[in-house]
């Protein structure tokens, strides 16, 4: 053996002992979701070290570092260049002590520290990215004492994904550190089957935004990626906006509530000095907290949607549920829990604790039901529980089950209880879940009188509550009430709009339909002879089952305008021979119509009938079955679509395989679209457009969008040519990624995409092109536009300017719906000089003399992040209403009155601030309502 040898294989064994302890290390990082501050949401690149110094210290002294929060994390902006050995340079004027001293103090703190870059060749923001200095990054972040790297995904062009973020994750495995790795890929490439033991986080989405919109919208994609959530793996929503914008506490709570129970990350992202209390409080709630950084890491799932109103539940360690009642309406609602619901037999007992009240309720049998505000959850926990047979009983007196009513009808409930060891204090009644009155004062039992708003099918409970804190619910009972005759619900049903097929009119056989044996085979939510089933459509609901040739449904409706009308109706056959028509009052208004066949009841199609004409008015529908053996699910009458107004025109663009279509509809655009994409080097969609010269713009409000994939397309286009492979802008909204800016700057070129912020309805969107430069913007109103992105262009007059759809899945149709659509052309180049203003400038504010708002001007000369603030003249912040980054511009704000947590404010003087760059200017305000 050579003298060599030896140093060799030491040199191999030091190597393969820092990789496996790195290895070990890194599997142990992020057991439960991480939890900490980030600066975007609130500074963007505003950052310093001595912000993050005070940032730093307001979490150590605040509570929020004992409640679990350790990471402070800076993004984008740190950084400015790279020096000759290619090693990435911290901002030397904001960060004078250099980020390893910077470090050191947040770790002194009892605190860990965290950096942001990028998998591209620059920043979101266009600072240095680590593509090509992957290794070179991760060794100086280990250097430097990084506990934490937030790697995002712009400037990516041509990247795999999956490859990129393997690369960075082996350049930090061989810096030896270990530091918690986040995936920012915003959702695009589904990282969740692909980023564990990759990294510890990866973001499902696009961005949040501080309104309820955005929280809502981003809380539906977490829907179905429960499996994929675990420690040491996490799927992130993205970070929270606690605190921001104007979001009310019943806002903040429901945000704080979900991303808790999701198992998500818990990165604040607000200004940590000048919290209101009502903030903190959200953010250290340390019972809602433990359920997120619950050791069993299972991330909770949705168990009931009823429109606007959810259940949500995660399993915990202790076999305890975290269960939420959200209410997405705008009035506050009684929701319910079943224990049916998270698989316990409908007879047990749970205690229950309300988390956010930190109180006990009591024990509850058979389930747990709350008033929801509006905008808000109940967050309670429950645990399994056995009590004593000493309990009390309910038991019904009158009326009895399956008990039938003509409405409007005066029920009345009474039960009567075999006493446990406590006295029952009070008897509650429900129907359907909602609460529909208490007794207190017993008189041979408790009763209710009840006076039913409209016909329906009820499930009624009496629950009783005794002295003990116990619970305790009646068996359930059927009541049915049938309207004597007319609408099922009633009055009529309006159209346009959906007629669900199982209200039909009331009046029973003869009168309100027709149906050839008595028997009601489906036994669903109505009792007469039609047979009504649960749905195996998209939509959960009831449909109409067993169609026999002869049989028909009457429904009264009312014609809002004397118009044509489209019809859509949904429909399932397992023959092939079924046929029906539609009558308006004794009229054939279809004739004859055959219904595909499907197969299976689970296979639903749409018979559409065009340019039905409806008189105004109240009539009676009949659907009439020619010959039988398929189900109806409803009935869809919408304003009949018409030619497109001159000069708006239409075509395919490139090769769809099936061809598209548009027409108006009203005042809405009605788009329907194939194609594989508008992307890479070709394109294929649907086009309504009209040409244009000079310098113009294109905007829209995006309604609605049929989602064929979660990257299908719609928004507005400037076109250079109607080939496939021209150069364009667009700004679109996809399915389910959110808002882009995206573009062929070259014809038969690659594309380009930049990420909007927006990512709840309403979508708005906007090009605005000056000479070859197009600037792309999304807006919440239409009125305050945010700017996504720009870039130089070079298209000949004239331009093809207008809206675009592609369901980027060829074969499929994609539908899409725009409002507001205009073409405006631009007298002036505001890309002149004399049009950039030269300085910064913060106007006067003006009064609208219609409504309690006030419009305030501001200009800026160059680029910059711009803050607006409104304070009261204690110096105590009213509200935020502006905090991003602005292109050099003109721009009016308006403010409506109202603080951060949506509260009118009195009349009086207030003082607005602009903060632009190092620009700093405040004036008063009056505000008079």
């Amino acid at each position: 053996m050579s003298r060599n040898t030896i140093p060799f294989f030491c040199v191999l064994f030091l190597l393969f002992f820092a990789y496996t302890l790195f290895a070990q290390d890194f599997s142990q990082l992020a057991l439960t979701p991480p939890m900490g501050w980030n600066s975007w949401n609130y500074f963007g690149c505003n950052v310093s070290e001595s912000l993050i110094k005070q940032i730093a210290d307001a979490m150590a002294s605040s509570g929020m570092k004992e409640a679990g929060y350790q990471y402070i994390v800076i993004d984008d902006c740190w950084q400015t260049s790279r020096d000759d050995s290619g090693y990435i340079v911290a901002d030397p004027v904001r960060f004078p002590s250099g980020i390893k001293a910077l470090a050191d103090y947040v770790h002194s703190l009892g605190l860990k520290f965290g950096l942001y870059s990028c998998a591209g060749t620059k920043t979101c923001a266009g600072r240095p990215g680590s593509k090509g200095y992957e290794y070179k990054d991760a060794q100086r972040y280990a250097e430097w004492g990084v506990d934490y790297l937030k790697y995002d995904w712009c400037y990516t062009e041509g990247q795999n994904s999956r490859t990129s973020y393997q690369l960075m994750r082996n350049a930090l495995e061989a810096a030896g550190r270990p530091i918690v790795f986040s995936i920012c890929e915003w959702g695009s490439t589904q990282p969740w089957l692909w980023a564990r033991g990759i990294g510890h986080l990866w973001r499902t989405t696009g961005d949040i935004q501080p309104t309820w919109e955005s929280i809502m919208h981003i809380l539906d994609l977490q829907v179905g990626l429960e499996k994929y959530a675990g420690p040491g793996g996490w799927n992130d929503p993205d970070m929270l906006e606690v605190g921001n914008g104007q979001l009310t506490y019943g806002e903040n709570r429901a945000h704080f509530s979900l991303w808790c129970l999701l198992s998500a990350p818990l990165m604040a992202g607000n200004d940590l000095r000048n919290m209101r209390p009502d903030v903190l409080e959200i953010l250290t709630n340390r019972e809602v907290i433990a359920v997120n950084q619950d050791s069993l890491g299972i991330q909770g799932s949705k168990i009931r949607d009823d429109g606007d109103y959810e259940v949500w539940a995660k399993l915990l360690k202790d076999s305890s549920y975290a269960i939420i009642l959200l209410n997405r309406s705008t009035k506050a609602k009684e929701i319910s829990v079943n224990w049916k619901e998270i698989g316990f037999p409908q007879e047990s007992f749970f205690r229950v604790r309300d988390l956010w009240k930190k109180e006990d309720q009591g024990y509850f049998q058979g389930f747990y039901s709350a008033s929801v505000p509006s905008h808000d959850v109940v967050m309670v926990r429950v645990w399994p529980v056995s009590l004593c047979s000493e309990v009390p009983q309910i038991d019904w007196i009158t009326p009895e089950d399956s008990t039938r009513y003509t409405f409007p009808a005066h029920i009345e409930l009474r039960v009567q209880s075999t006493q446990g060891k406590g006295n029952i204090l009070q008897v509650a009644f429900f129907a359907n879940g909602e609460n529909i009155g208490i007794d207190e004062t017993p008189l041979d039992g408790w009763s209710l009188l009840w006076n039913p708003e409209k016909p329906g099918v009820y499930q009624v409970v009496a629950c009783a509550k005794d002295n003990s804190g116990i619970s305790v619910t009646s068996k359930s009972i059927s009541l049915y009430l049938s309207p004597s005759s007319g609408p099922f619900l009633g009055y009529p049903i309006s159209l346009p709009g959906r007629i669900e097929a199982e209200n039909y009119d009331g009046g029973g056989e003869g009168v309100g339909y027709h149906d050839t044996d008595a028997q009601n085979r489906g036994g669903w939510y109505r009792w007469d002879g039609v047979d009504i089933e649960l749905t195996e459509d998209e939509t959960p609901g009831y449909c109409v089952s067993d169609l026999e040739s002869g049989e028909w449904l009457n429904y009264t409706v009312h014609v809002s305008e004397s118009e044509a009308y489209d019809l859509s109706v949904r429909t399932t056959s397992s023959v092939r021979s079924g046929k029906y028509h539609i009558e308006l009052d004794g009229v054939n208004l279809t004739g004859s119509q055959t219904v595909p066949y499907t197969g299976s009841q689970a296979n639903w199609t749409t018979v559409k009938s065009m340019g039905l004409s409806l008189p105004e008015g109240i009539h009676t529908l009949r659907f009439y079955i020619e010959s039988g053996g398929f189900e109806l699910n409803f009935l869809d009458f919408a304003y009949a679509l018409k030619a497109l107004p001159s000069p708006w025109q239409h075509q395919d663009i490139g090769s769809p395989s099936v061809k598209g279509d548009a027409g108006i509809r009203k005042e809405t655009f009605v788009i329907q679209a194939s194609g594989r994409d508008i992307w890479d080097t070709r394109d294929a969609f649907h086009f309504v457009y009209q040409q244009g010269s000079g310098d113009l713009e294109i905007q829209a409000k995006v309604l609605s969008l049929t989602k064929t994939d979660p990257w299908a397309k719609a928004g507005v286009m400037i076109r250079n040519t109607l080939d496939a492979n021209s150069e364009h802008a667009m700004m679109v909204v996809t399915a389910e990624q959110g808002l882009a800016f995206q573009r062929r700057i070259a014809q038969g070129g690659t594309s380009f995409h930049t990420p909007g912020k927006s990512t709840g309805a309403p979508y708005w969107v906007k090009l605005v092109r000056r000479k070859n430069n197009f600037s792309a913007y999304e807006s919440a109103d239409g009125v305050v536009w945010n700017r996504v992105g720009a870039e130089n262009i070079v298209m000949n007059d004239p331009v093809y300017v207008g809206l675009v759809v592609t369901a980027h899945h060829d074969g499929a149709i994609c539908e899409a719906y725009f409002e507001k659509v205009s073409m405006t052309l631009l007298s002036t180049a505001p890309s002149s000089e004399t049009d950039v203003p030269v300085e910064f400038k913060l106007g006067q504010n003006y009064l609208n003399p219609f409504n309690p708002d006030t419009t305030i001007e501001y200009e800026i000369p160059q680029s910059t992040e711009v803050l607006i603030r409104i304070y009261n003249l204690s110096g105590q912040e009213i509200v935020t209403l502006v905090h991003e980054k602005s292109p050099p511009g003109h721009y009016k704000i308006q403010w409506d009155g109202k603080d951060a947590l949506g509260r009118e404010v009195s009349s009086g003087v207030y003082v607005f601030q602009l903060k632009a760059g190092e620009f700093q200017s405040s004036r008063k305000l009056l505000f008079l309502k």
